[in-house]
């Protein structure tokens, strides 16, 4: 009999495979023993193995000896499980995928993973693993595709003596939290890049020019490529102003820089990105955000989501009219800012906005009774900014409290305390409000 693939429905046991109910996770207590010897009889593990599955369930042991053996086995996938063993070094290359992630799983990355080149997908994020590593392990890994090594103890340098080398195929790359304080240089000319995850990192000033495959000198800022999608470059210190040039990345749909130091006023430009802001899709990867002041963690998302996330920046100005455009927006949050002005009515345009923040701003007027017309919102922070008048009452802003609007000394009406007035006056409206 041979078998090619063994997946979490199946245990080998003396050679047969017999059928598993995957409920009855106490059964899966011998997986770490396959392969082993047990005094004078030996397990034999198929030689033909190609691909074991066994992520979602509740391994506890160590990862196999055989494991690292395997001849043929060109898929693993084990994330999820609760397995706490260092990784020890793969000694045949015929490996092409490696699914790891949220385990408890510790030491060094091992060597043997830089002479893997078949290679086209890592996962190891969200263990325990600890190493300083030269990324430059990676280099010879001309088909990888995939990697993510976010959410481990590492410190990683990818910048390192060979810094000069290319992963050709390289599409989707996951750093987070992992030390890093230079800007890769690697992805410097990727053709099919779209996914990357820099936050929570020591990165400070400026990203190279590069990014974008623009060719002016002066373009200094976070400017992801045309074809990417994902843009997370939340935690760490860039400065300056925002340019314009990011607009040219029409393929965005998650676009995340908070927690930085940048300045200036928001792209107009912006409407540019709705078509590509139309579409965000997740599904195997987390995604930290911020609504109505509590951290939040998306995991593994099915729907369609689009965020625009510019929290605790140094942005000024007014709210841009444009974001109009955006008309499947389902988060934007704008706090912790100095934007000044009136809150666009043109707000009232995005029917799919779920959650609106524009905590500690300057912003000034009248809360627009067009935002009535968004019956989706269901988290709203205006609190701790100028605004003055009495609060729509109607509709969704019926399940508002307090702490949407404390902070804006003119604002009465309920959830307040404050009773409006007959004598309340007219909100002047400027010319980028209408």
């Amino acid at each position: 009999m041979k078998i090619n693939s063994w997946s979490r429905y199946h245990v080998i046991t003396s050679g047969s495979l017999a059928p598993l109910n995957p409920t009855c996770h106490g059964s899966l207590k011998m997986f770490s023993d396959i392969g082993e010897s047990s005094g004078s009889n030996r397990v034999i593990v198929f030689p033909s193995l190609i691909s074991l599955e066994f992520s979602y369930n509740f391994l506890n042991r160590t990862l196999p000896s055989w494991l690292y053996t395997a001849s043929s086995l060109k898929y693993i996938s084990l994330s999820n499980n609760e397995l706490n063993s260092d990784i020890k070094e793969f000694l045949y290359k015929s490996l092409e995928k490696i699914f790891l992630r949220n385990n408890k799983l510790k030491s060094p990355l091992p060597s043997s993973i830089s002479q893997l080149v078949n290679l086209t997908h890592v996962s190891l994020s969200l263990n325990n693993l600890s190493d300083i590593v030269e990324f430059d392990m990676f280099s010879k890994l001309k088909n990888l595709q995939y990697l993510d090594l976010s959410y481990n103890c590492l410190s990683l340098n990818t910048n390192g003596t060979s810094a000069d080398y290319t992963l050709p195929n390289l599409s989707s790359l996951y750093l987070s939290s992992c030390n890093v304080s230079e800007f890769p240089q690697f992805l410097k000319g990727l053709k099919r890049f779209h996914s990357l995850d820099l936050s929570k990192n020591r990165i400070n000033g400026k990203i190279p020019k590069w990014m974008g495959d623009v060719a002016k000198d002066s373009l200094n800022l976070p400017i992801p490529s045309s074809t990417t999608n994902v843009f997370l470059t939340s935690n760490n210190s860039l400065s300056e102003e925002i340019s314009y040039l990011i607009c040219n990345a029409d393929s965005l749909e998650f676009l995340d820089l908070s927690h930085n130091n940048l300045s200036g006023i928001i792209p107009q430009c912006f409407r540019n990105l709705s078509k590509g802001l139309s579409i965000g899709r997740f599904y195997s990867y987390s995604i930290g955000i911020a609504i109505k002041g509590l951290e939040i963690e998306l995991v593994k998302i099915f729907i369609l989501l689009t965020i625009i996330d510019l929290l605790n920046n140094e942005f000024q100005g007014e709210i841009p009219v444009i974001v109009r455009e955006l008309n499947s927006l389902k988060g934007f949050n704008l706090s912790h800012n100095n934007l000044s002005g009136y809150i666009p009515t043109s707000l009232g345009n995005l029917i799919g906005l779920e959650w609106l923040d524009l905590f500690s701003n300057k912003l000034v007027g009248k809360v627009p009774e067009q935002l009535l017309d968004l019956t989706s919102l269901s988290f709203l922070i205006l609190s701790k900014n100028e605004l003055v008048g009495c609060i729509p009452l109607s509709k969704q802003f019926n399940t508002f409290e307090n702490n949407s609007y404390e902070g804006n000394d003119g604002l009465c009406g309920l959830p307040l305390t404050r009773d409006c007035n007959n004598n309340e006056p007219t909100q002047q409206l400027s010319p980028s409000n209408l």
